[in-house]
């Protein structure tokens, strides 16, 4: 989830007002200000992200997302013993 930011989220899908509406193979799909729906599911997604970020005081100091996500993956993986993220 992390490893999203600083990306908009949405829900490819028809569904209205959750998802963007409109499907993944719509060629309008990234195109925001297309979206037939709100895109709430992404919006709640991207709240989730904020207070995850925000737990572990990253939101600011990200960089490289490559080096968040592998920071995040070591200190679970130091906390959760051994782990292959691979």
């Amino acid at each position: 989830m992390i490893a999203t930011y600083p990306c908009t989220l949405a829900e490819a899908s028809q569904e209205v007002p959750w998802g963007c509406g409109r499907s993944l193979r719509d060629p309008k799909v990234t195109v925001k200000n297309e979206w037939k729906g709100q895109g709430i599911m992404g919006k709640v997604l991207e709240q989730i992200r904020e207070e995850l970020m925000a737990e572990r005081d990253m939101e600011e100091s990200i960089e490289d997302p490559d080096t968040a996500v592998k920071s995040v993956w070591n200190t679970a993986d130091s906390s959760m013993g051994s782990v292959n993220w691979a």
